[in-house]
């Protein structure tokens, strides 16, 4: 983080979205933010997380109230001018609260300098998009208990179980073997609700030989996880149906097998693109290839940006999808590792 606040021409980075908070100390917080100089990191909780904050021993502590922070602020003040960077994302109440205490710091030390702000573009993506040998580990075990959930619900279908009931049993199968929560709510879609990419979980209750796509994630030690499967329950398919799931089978695969660093994601998405459109449901493809996943269940790589390349440590998606309306849809996702090699995918024989 300190070359990254000399890179950006600064002294100072203030953070206050929790789950970098969380990225940097492991402490999960309702409140609190933290402040980065050019040589040190100071969080600033309330008196819930104190104790909690100063035995992890993550970095310096302190109560988080105005006093505190401007103190430490002005303490650590360098030269006429000092800048402090913020993520410009934050709220406008936050943004405003922010300038109050600058402007009261300013007031109060005008013969030290003044303190700038300096608003900065989604700061910890460039740091978050390449996971630790730690949060690979975590992302595995994640994605473990999401195989082991989504085989108990496959083995719960029947013939007129409703899509509500598969949801909930993933939910407390999950949460039973270690899940901390689901990484969103479950999409578990009969027949022609599978049409809809982001189906509300109903009350439609299942058929034989129906088609059925499920969408599911849980958070294991913070670091999310998802998978979507879609398959037919019974042995009679539909014609137009299987079709569409070999064409999404073959296109997850082309660009599975592309997964490798220095490999440009816009080659991802072209030989999707190209493998279903040959098919003929170029129109069909309703949302992207895919998306970044850690701490978040979306975040970077962004597989939209496609001149960006793959790099060792990215954690990412596969989800093409085919959605014709009248019949159903289509979606397979898997999860992939960018090793030094090539690649792992955590759902391949799932």
């Amino acid at each position: 983080m300190q070359i990254l606040i000399k890179n950006w021409g600064m002294n100072f980075f203030l953070i206050e979205n929790l789950l970098d908070i969380f990225y940097f100390t492991g402490i999960k917080l309702s409140l609190g933010k933290m402040l980065f100089s050019t040589n040190s990191a100071c969080l600033f909780v309330d008196g819930r997380y104190f104790a909690f904050a100063k035995k992890t021993k993550c970095c310096l502590v302190k109560e988080s109230n105005e006093e505190n922070f401007v103190r430490y602020l002005s303490l650590k003040k360098e030269g006429k001018e000092t800048y402090l960077g913020f993520d410009k994302g934050i709220s406008y109440k936050d943004l405003e609260s922010l300038k109050k205490m600058i402007q009261k710091i300013n007031r109060k030390e005008k013969k030290q300098g003044v303190i700038k702000l300096k608003p900065i573009e989604d700061p910890i993506s460039s740091l978050r998009i390449i996971k630790t040998p730690f949060e690979i580990q975590a992302i595995k075990k994640s994605a473990k208990l999401l195989s082991l959930g989504f085989l108990h619900v496959k083995n719960l279908l029947r013939v007129g179980i409703k899509e509500r009931e598969i949801a909930l049993e993933f939910e407390y199968f999950c949460k039973k073997n270690g899940a901390n929560g689901l990484s969103f709510p479950p999409i578990i879609a009969f027949g022609l609700n599978s049409v809809y990419p982001h189906y509300d979980t109903g009350n439609t209750k299942l058929k034989k030989d129906d088609l059925v796509l499920m969408d599911l994630g849980v958070y294991i030690d913070g670091y999310a996880s998802d998978m979507t499967r879609t398959f037919f329950f019974g042995n009679k398919k539909d014609n137009e149906l299987e079709k569409m799931r070999r064409v999404v089978a073959q296109a997850k695969k082309a660009a599975i097998d592309l997964c490798y660093p220095k490999t440009p994601i816009k080659k991802l998405n072209e030989v999707v693109r190209k493998i279903i459109k040959e098919a003929g449901y170029e129109k069909q493809m309703l949302h992207g290839l895919g998306h970044g996943i850690g701490l978040n269940v979306h975040e970077a790589p962004n597989l939209q940006k496609e001149q960006q390349k793959l790099e060792a440590g990215m954690v990412f998606t596969i989800e093409p999808g085919i959605y014709l309306h009248g019949k159903g849809g289509v979606r397979l996702e898997d999860m992939i590792i960018i090793t030094k090699t090539g690649h792992i995918n955590l759902f391949e024989f799932i």
